[in-house]
């Protein structure tokens, strides 16, 4: 099969238009705008692509929300509203580097059934991060939201991302429901993938409520005793301790922690752990690079 019958390119987006603009005429330098692309623009202020820009993607389908929804349950969607066997998750301020081996990627997860999820070898170029040395894959704990490929069916079967978290960490909890049930995850080194990480329209408060609040919600459902005690605690610690500094902040680490907790008690019955020895695997992983 030709690679635009194989895997579709998937974006949201809200209020970003440069940062998106950016990407795309990337897409478009290396030449992978023929490729099936699906955009979700959740309730942008502002026209989010033009149309000269989107004329030059002859499969471009664009949906947006007049309410917004969140990034989760618009990569739910875009999976669904997608028609090939694999899905590529871009944000819209993440691009490759250079020319991907995505035929190379394809025919990996393609030859290795048991593999969800392939992590690109995603970096942040504005913390000075560099790509990691070497190019075999190598399983690890799981991806980052910048730049992965996906297993379609897979992902669908297995429910997609929890909508409810609305807001980070749905990698984690997929990840972990993937191991629950015999799977795993690689990194695909090949494929470098420049984060920029620009600041436009990221809210510090949200982020840390929604991390402290799903991380807290991740370790009840899927950890075993006692690590799912240890990292009740020690999750919300962790993330108080890296903002130490930043007084402002505080509220919201431990509003997330209550509100996780309150998540917890309605619903008591969804707990579904890794058993221990799938628990040791997955430690013996690195978490994504």
């Amino acid at each position: 099969m030709i690679l635009e019958e194989l895997v579709t390119i998937m974006i949201t987006t809200r209020n970003r238009p440069d940062d998106l603009a950016f990407t795309l005429e990337k897409l478009i330098s290396l030449e992978l705008a023929y490729l099936p692309l699906i955009i979700v623009d959740d309730a942008s202020d502002v026209q989010i692509v033009s149309d000269e820009l989107a004329n030059k993607f002859p499969r471009i389908r664009i949906v947006r929300n007049d309410v917004q929804r969140g990034l989760i349950s618009n990569r739910n969607e875009m999976a669904s509203l997608s028609a090939t066997p694999y899905v590529l998750s871009l944000d819209d301020d993440s691009c490759f580097r250079n020319m991907p081996d995505l035929q190379g990627a394809i025919e990996y997860l393609a030859r290795e059934p048991r593999v969800a999820a392939l992590q690109f070898n995603n970096v942040d170029i504005n913390f000075g991060e560099k790509a990691v040395a070497g190019s075999d894959p190598y399983r690890v704990q799981t991806y980052t939201g910048c730049g992965h490929l996906l297993n379609r069916s897979v992902f669908l079967e297995m429910g997609g991302y929890r909508a409810d978290f609305v807001h980070m960490s749905e990698e984690v909890e997929f990840c972990r429901k993937a191991w629950k049930a015999g799977l795993e995850v690689h990194m695909y080194p090949r494929i470098i993938v420049d984060h920029r990480r620009t600041p436009v329209a990221r809210f510090p408060a949200k982020n840390l409520y929604y991390l402290t609040r799903n991380l807290l919600i991740i370790s009840y459902l899927h950890l075993p005793w006692p690590a799912m005690v240890t990292k009740l605690f020690s999750n919300v610690l962790l993330v108080w301790w890296r903002n130490l500094r930043r007084l402002y902040l505080w509220s919201s680490v431990f509003r997330g922690w209550f509100d996780g907790i309150k998540y917890i008690v309605g619903h008591l019955g969804e707990r579904a752990p890794m058993s221990g020895r799938q628990y040791r695997e997955y430690r013996r992983a690195p978490v994504s690079r």
